[in-house]
């Protein structure tokens, strides 16, 4: 029976059943939705500087929709507000062991795709027979 209840223990027997090492970043990604419930966009386009040791600035969403055939757009967020984020002690743990390596906090020089990071939360999703559910845009 496949279950679409997300609690945190949910979460971490997703987690659990992780196991390709490509796709172990978005773990990290995933923990930042689920705690601070912010839209894949503006998770994305986090830089490092915006990852505080107590909060998040959340001021900025990433948008594959551009108009100059450019890959990629860094825009104001959907409500135009910069947000912050205090971290909470789960997410904290998970972040102290995640060493970002590049302009994007996830994703070093080049942001990561979106569609990346639902195939991969899909695929963990089935893995754990826990029925996806659709990511916030």
């Amino acid at each position: 029976m496949i279950s679409s209840l997300y609690s945190l223990q949910r979460i971490l027997f997703i987690y659990s059943n992780v196991t390709n090492v490509f796709f172990f970043h978005s773990l990290f990604i995933f923990s930042i939705l689920f705690f601070t419930g912010r839209r894949k966009g503006e998770v994305l386009a986090l830089s490092p500087n915006d990852v505080k040791e107590n909060e998040i600035v959340f001021n900025k969403s990433l948008t594959r929709k551009t108009l100059d055939n450019s890959t990629y757009k860094i825009t104001s967020t959907k409500a135009e507000k910069s947000a912050t984020s205090l971290i909470c002690k789960p997410l904290k743990k998970e972040l102290s062991t995640y060493e970002p390596k590049g302009l994007f906090y996830f994703g070093g020089e080049k942001p990561i795709a979106e569609n990346t990071l639902t195939r991969a939360f899909n695929r963990y999703c089935l893995t754990a027979s826990v029925k996806p559910i659709r990511l916030h845009d």
